[in-house]
């Protein structure tokens, strides 16, 4: 949470030299929190809150996305999904995740 300084309205604070002390310090409050959100140790974004526009079918957030390529990778070693000759599937990094190639 961002802890700024509000009290720089007062009658104590009448000149730049007064006020610079409280803004400088709140300048510094708002990049901390930003770098603290930017390097993810506070204000994390949850997964499901982050929207996903990628390959994997079915998803429109992050978790969505991962938890589908997770069933589908357990259904294809388990067995339940067409069983595929592991010489015929090869990986492509960009794109789509697996391919057959026949």
């Amino acid at each position: 949470m961002l802890n700024l300084n509000l009290n720089w309205v007062s009658e104590t604070i009448k000149t730049i030299k007064d006020w610079w002390p409280v803004v400088k310090s709140n300048f510094q409050q708002i990049q901390n929190n930003y770098n603290s959100h930017i390097s993810g140790t506070s204000d994390k974004h949850l997964a499901e809150h982050i929207t996903y526009s990628g390959v994997v079918s079915g998803a429109s957030n992050v978790k969505q996305g991962i938890d589908n390529l997770k069933n589908n990778y357990d259904r294809h070693i388990n067995g339940s999904n067409d069983k595929h000759a592991a010489e015929h599937i090869t990986f492509h990094p960009v794109g789509r995740l697996c391919q057959m190639v026949m």
